[in-house]
């Protein structure tokens, strides 16, 4: 398999922009990641709202059954990374 080009990668969020209701992202989801992906992308959310509401380091890797490595990963795309994270937080805060 060849590494995607940017334009791959553009058109791809392009694709996942176009989705219009939970049932259309679901159908997606599941024909292009696996299970296990799915569930990691779940987890890293669940991390993100947790520090979010300030929950120590230890006590998510606990509650989440993760290392602390993953805890602190997401914490810095949270604090340092392109804002994604913050974005959505924001959007479902209001």
């Amino acid at each position: 398999m060849s590494t995607p080009t940017d334009e791959d990668i553009n058109e791809l969020l392009d694709v996942i922009a176009s989705l219009q209701n939970r049932a259309e992202a679901a159908a997606f989801f599941a024909d292009i990641a696996t299970r296990s992906e799915i569930n990691g992308f779940a987890a890293r959310w669940q991390i993100a709202q947790l520090l979010d509401e300030g929950i120590a380091y230890r006590e998510i890797a606990e509650q989440m059954g993760t290392s602390t490595a993953t805890v602190t990963r997401v914490n810095l795309a949270l604090q340092h990374g392109s804002h994604g994270y913050r974005l959505v937080l924001d959007r479902l805060a209001t």
